[in-house]
């Protein structure tokens, strides 16, 4: 693990030292050894690992995560004449292959990394992220000052950056309970995407390009038998899982009582010799009885040592500041508590830690893709198809009648009702109590645009496939990578899947799916690879969506404390949520299921408020109690 970041200064009589602060605050991915290069009004700096250099010292490279095909790329290289290595690091080996491939080395590796890579003779940075997005990198830019880094604690803890809320992106986050795509709660800030490369010249011009492209292979169906893909699903699997084990150590396991996790610990276990193995589950108290027994049988049947740690209503509340601090970003997403503590557990037994993470969205495992939860009725499925065959005729005939129109039909003609209904369904806020929640961010959010960033979509032949390809580009990495890979790396554990491999992503994208999917068929080529390992009563639970998850732990008081303080906080002072609609969803936590889910989020983003807006960036998490730190806000008011 490690950190990276950098800075470039509009001249060379404005450099004023600001990685420093930023390697201060990313000291949790890496506190040693740390390292700084400086070139004119260039600075680069990583802790965690040395920064990498080519033999004649023009080509810098600061590396976060690992290249997971390096025996491959050493021998392209070898094979091409190249020299060996000067040293046998990942970063040197993206230098060697960047000096013989250009800017397409990216197309080369597989791996979970954020780069950022200095070419002194061509006077450019390159940054690039990972296929899937999870290793993150942020980054800003204003008045010839470029900033970026691991965290966006980093980029905020130089002084440089407004601490200024992203209203859009807040919008954003009520929606979805997350922040999606290149958005992030801090106005100016930006993510790069998954599968991108951004190239800065010292000249201010700056570019951001693919350097892969996920819909091309949904696009691409196979044609083998269903015996040949589950053949080659069993090779892919055994490769990523060996191409990542660590050389010695325990390795630790996340069963979650799904099929990917039980696939990824029998891979283990298969692949395995001499190394300790054990597997960690986490549930919530009253809530995942059914997941914590099927991980039971998991454990069991494969005879590995199990840790299941059982999470209360006080435990739930206890290190949120915590929690909160090391996110980065706000996300709704209550399994983040379960996530704090199997990394936590997992990390006093091992460094290295692997989970089922994708498998549902790249294989069809969860029930929120089948026909049973998409509920949309034949008549929408009918508007669709009409809009998709006439609008070639109508558009331009309301164009000659009246523009505004015509514009109006063509962006209903862009949104298929089976997406638009999908993400209304499983929205955190969904338009309706968005609007009513708060009147003025839900102007700032309009889930049609949103859609239309997906024109992929469209063009993915089946039902499941496009609605695969919206959650792989959102929900997979912006809510459940994201909090795997900042919790884990908080506890100093090095997580990973063997579902998120670049060759096992895009062949389980090329595999056929049907318009409409029953329960029963859900990750249908995963169960077949595992009838003659795991029970059919495991193979076939259903994965389905807890809309109302934890709904009855709202009136709990560890937890209602909290929630009563917020109509003080800083969302309603300044108009972002309607403190009469929080006083009313308050009176309602005795009798609406619903109640949780609205109070929790709005606490976790008062939470992100108080500790990245309202205050100084600080090194660490804050030693404050989550009641301490809204408790300034009610004195307030009071």
């Amino acid at each position: 693990m490690s950190g990276i970041a950098g800075v470039l200064y509009p001249d060379v009589f404005q450099v004023n030292n600001l990685v420093s602060p930023m390697l201060d605050t990313l000291g949790h991915r890496g506190k040693s050894p740390r390292d700084l290069y400086t070139f004119r009004n260039v600075q680069l700096g990583i802790c965690g690992q040395k920064m990498a250099a080519n033999a004649h010292k023009t080509i810098y490279c600061a590396l976060d995560g690992s290249i997971s095909n390096r025996k491959q790329i050493l021998s392209d290289l070898v094979s091409l004449g190249i020299d060996p290595l000067t040293e046998n690091t990942d970063a040197h080996l993206i230098i060697a292959a960047y000096e013989t491939w250009g800017t397409e080395f990216l197309e080369q590796l597989n791996g979970d990394f954020a780069i950022a890579l200095f070419d002194q003779k061509s006077e450019l940075l390159l940054l690039a992220r990972d296929r899937v997005g999870v290793k993150p990198l942020y980054w800003y830019h204003s008045h010839n000052t470029f900033i970026f880094g691991s965290e966006l604690k980093a980029l905020l803890a130089t002084g440089a950056i407004p601490q200024t809320l992203a209203e859009d992106a807040i919008s954003s986050y009520l929606y979805f309970g997350f922040i999606p795509q290149d958005l992030t709660p801090i106005q100016g800030v930006s993510k790069l995407l998954p599968g991108y490369t951004l190239i800065f010249k010292l000249d201010q011009s700056m570019s951001i390009t693919p350097y892969w492209s996920l819909s091309a292979f949904f696009q691409n169906t196979h044609k083998d038998s269903p015996q040949q893909l589950v053949k080659q699903l069993d090779h892919l699997i055994t490769d990523s899982i060996r191409i990542r084990l660590p050389g010695e150590g325990p390795i630790g396991s996340f069963v979650s009582g799904g099929i990917g996790s039980a696939c990824t610990a029998y891979y283990l276990q298969k692949e395995t010799k001499n190394q300790p193995l054990e597997i960690f589950t986490a549930g919530f108290v009253g809530h995942n009885d059914s997941d914590i027994t099927a991980a039971r049988e998991v454990a069991a049947t494969l005879s590995i040592q199990q840790q299941v740690i059982t999470i209360s209503p006080k435990q739930m509340v206890d290190k949120l500041p915590s929690v909160v601090w090391y996110l980065d970003e706000p996300v709704a997403d209550p399994n983040v508590i379960a996530t704090w503590n199997l990394t936590k557990s997992a990390s006093l037994f091992t460094k290295n830690v692997f989970s089922g993470m994708g498998s549902d969205e790249f294989l069809a495992g969860h029930s929120r893709y089948t026909a049973g939860e998409q509920q949309v009725s034949p008549w929408e499925t009918y508007v669709s198809s009409l809009m998709t065959h006439s609008k070639k005729f109508i558009i331009p005939l309301l164009k000659l009648i009246w523009e505004p129109l015509a514009f109006s039909y063509l962006k209903q003609t862009r949104t298929d009702p089976w997406q638009f209904s999908y993400m209304q369904r499983n929205a955190a806020f969904d338009l309706k109590t968005l609007k009513a929640a708060s009147p003025y961010l839900s102007k700032l959010f309009d889930p049609e645009v949103f859609l239309h960033k997906f024109h992929h979509m469209q063009r993915i032949n089946n039902t499941v496939g496009a609605l695969q390809y919206l959650d792989i580009k959102t929900r997979l990495v912006d809510c459940y990578i994201h909090q795997y890979e900042r919790l884990s790396t908080a506890h100093g554990v090095t997580w990973q899947s063997p579902f998120l491999d670049r060759d096992l992503i895009e062949f389980a994208a090329g595999l056929p799916e049907p318009n409409n999917l029953e329960e029963i068929n859900t990750a249908s080529i995963l169960k077949e690879l595992l009838k003659h390992t795991f029970s059919k009563q495991l193979l076939n639970r259903p994965k389905r969506t807890r809309q109302n998850f934890l709904g009855d732990w709202a009136p709990l008081p560890p937890i209602l404390e909290l929630f009563h303080r917020l109509p003080y906080g800083s969302l309603v002072e300044t108009g972002m949520i309607s403190s009469t609609w929080l006083k009313e969803r308050l009176k309602e936590v005795h009798s609406s299921a619903q109640v949780f889910r609205y109070l929790w989020s709005i606490l976790m983003l008062e939470l992100w408020v108080q500790i990245y807006v309202n205050r100084r960036i600080e090194t660490g998490p804050p030693e404050q109690s989550a009641v301490e730190l809204l408790k300034h806000s009610l004195q307030a008011k009071e």
